[in-house]
Parts: C-alpha cells; structure tokens; sequence
C-alpha cells in the first residue's frame, strides 16, 4: 500500500522558507561592502519578533540582509521598532527593549 504525504501551502512556505534561510547563512561574512550577509535574527535579538507574523520576519530578515549602508540601516531600525512599541501598546504586551547591540554596526565605514 503506498502512502500518500499532502502539506498545506503554508507548510510548504515555511520550508521553502527555512531551505532560503540556511542557503543565506552561507553567505560572506558581514562587512562593509558586504550588506548583512551572516547575521541571524530571531527572539534574543530582534525587538517585537513575538509579535510579527512568519512573513513579517522573513521581510524584515530580508531587508537587513540587503542592507549596505549604516544610516539607512539604522533609520529602518528605529522605525521597525517604533512600530513594534506600538504594535506592543496596542495589544497590552510589554514594549520591547532596545536591542542588546547595533544589528547595523557591521556596515560602519
């Protein structure tokens, strides 16, 4: 008897997702010159990531990955975290903290 597996579509999303994550990771080391290329986002870093969406993460990664200039870098940061301090007060949660570090630190010349 053969089995037959079915995925829903965003089963499938989220590991063709996580199959793009791990290519990008691979990626040259962060740099001047470089963009992100390396860096890991996830809970411990990332202010607001509890309450973004899977695809709101995946932008958002994909936006700091692309990133090659410091100021603009730290504009999207400020604004992404605008938004998720209001995103927090909207739903009664804790406003997230400021970062433990400068995510955009790499890309100062």
């Amino acid at each position: 008897m053969k089995q037959t597996t079915t995925f829903s579509g965003s089963a499938v999303a989220l590991l063709l997702a996580i199959a793009a994550g791990g290519v990008q990771a691979q990626g040259p080391a962060s740099g001047p010159g470089r963009g992100m290329q390396g860096m890991r986002m996830n809970g411990d870093n990332t202010p607001g990531w509890g309450m973004m969406s899977n695809r709101e993460r995946m932008v958002h990664r994909q936006k700091m990955m692309a990133m090659t200039d410091y100021t603009a870098c730290h504009d999207y940061m400020e604004q992404h975290h605008a938004q998720m301090m209001e995103r927090a007060k909207e739903r009664g949660r804790p406003v997230p903290a400021q970062p433990r570090r400068d995510a955009c630190a790499p890309l100062k010349k």
